[in-house]
């Protein structure tokens, strides 16, 4: 009875997910209680039934996972009438409330940690507000989505006791935007430095499109849309190659929001200025650490304000030299001694960088190494956590070891 007393002093921590897929913010939480302290806290996340995401999380240490049926989404629903077929179907929604309400105040759960996708916020506001419990929401980007998902993530990030944001600029937006800038936390995302690593062999990509092993590969890793610069990246190359200089170039990354357009465009373009085989098109690949592996350079050159650029600190700590432009959150990750950094929308500037580095393997190695001690300095995992409990204890949460 005694243990059972002292266990249930230590705060308890309630991560949610609803999402049917492990989403990269998802990930990010993954990341986090997976380096949690558990002497001075007990780690809980409520996540959905549906889909895969409960044996991904069963498998964290010390992490005590609950499955829920959360409420599939309905945003891929197209009609009103499969809409509000399948909000009838999920109106277990409301027995998983109850049920999660019920484990909050057993186990002590002082406090829930969620993301913004609207469904989650409303369910996590509701819980807090019943429990009483602290909320922390995480804000993985700026404010977009219809109407109603806009005004579902301001009435969160308003009810939120702290904000973590993935990056000072993202802290900064919100801010613009009117949060109270006491509570808003810039803690930087993290990486896997034990998947993403140096001595990583990516031979066998280089063998899948028959790269031969002295030609220089350029590698853009990001989902196919207009805003990640992929038509840059290609005006650059012209004018790279104007002095015969020979390379290849991989574009990893799938349509998943864009329905194939904007690859075909892409495609087109190179048959037109007859790059066809020296650019390839990959899709989507699960093997990005010998994608990078098997590259000499890592181009990213984003055209809109990313709110951090996770694949930019993972090619960092690949150890690979990095092209980015001047965006968002990306400068918060490159600094001058670790990376080049480039106006956005400037194919000329993109191209004289490419030749610099593609001109000086010394540079390349040099930039590389400076890549990868900086992940190792700033990107470990580890620092999420003891971010994030420097948060919670802002809240009042008090851990001591037992």
């Amino acid at each position: 009875m005694e243990e059972d007393r002292n266990h249930l002093l230590k705060p308890g921590i309630l991560f949610i997910n609803a999402d049917d897929d492990f989403a990269t913010h998802m990930e990010s939480k993954r990341r986090l209680m997976k380096h949690l302290d558990t002497s001075i806290c007990r780690v809980f996340v409520a996540t959905n039934k549906r889909g895969d995401t409960g044996a991904s999380l069963r498998r964290l240490p010390n992490v005590i996972t609950k499955e829920y049926d959360l409420w599939a989404s309905i945003y891929h629903r197209r009609s009103f009438v499969e809409k509000a077929i399948h909000l009838a179907r999920s109106l277990s929604l409301i027995l998983s409330f109850i049920a999660i309400l019920r484990l909050i105040r057993k186990e002590n759960i002082q406090l829930i940690h969620c993301h913004t996708a609207p469904r989650i916020l409303l369910l996590a506001i509701l819980l807090a507000m019943c429990s009483r419990s602290k909320l922390v929401v995480h804000l993985h980007g700026q404010i977009r989505g219809t109407t109603l998902q806009c005004m579902v993530k301001r009435l969160g990030l308003r009810r939120a006791d702290a904000i973590i944001a993935v990056s000072d600029f993202l802290k900064k937006s919100a801010v613009n935007q009117g949060f109270n800038p006491s509570k808003v936390w810039p803690v930087l995302n993290v990486v896997d430095l034990e998947k993403f690593r140096p001595d990583v062999d990516g031979r066998s990509v280089r063998r899948e499109y028959g790269i031969e092993a002295h030609l220089p590969v350029i590698v853009l890793v990001g989902r196919m849309n207009s805003q990640k610069g992929h038509r840059y990246l290609l005006e650059a190359l012209l004018q790279v190659e104007k002095d015969g200089t020979q390379l290849q170039t991989l574009l990893v990354g799938w349509d998943k929001w864009t329905g194939a357009s904007y690859s075909r465009e892409l495609k087109q373009f190179c048959t037109e200025h007859g790059m066809d085989g020296r650019v390839i098109f990959t899709g989507h690949r699960s093997d990005i650490p010998q994608v990078f592996a098997a590259a000499d350079i890592a181009v990213f050159p984003t055209i809109w304000d990313e709110p951090f650029g996770l694949v930019v600190a993972e090619a960092m700590a690949a150890g690979k030299p990095v092209i980015a432009t001047r965006s968002g959150g990306i400068t918060e990750i490159v600094t001058e001694d670790s990376g080049i950094l480039v106006p956005k929308g400037s194919p000329h500037e993109l191209a004289k960088a490419i030749v610099t580095l593609l001109r000086s393997p010394t540079l390349r190695l040099k930039l590389g190494r400076a890549a990868r001690r900086r992940a190792e300095e700033h990107f470990y995992e580890a620092r999420l956590a003891e971010d994030a409990l420097e948060v919670y204890r802002s809240l009042g949460l008090a851990f001591h070891r037992g």
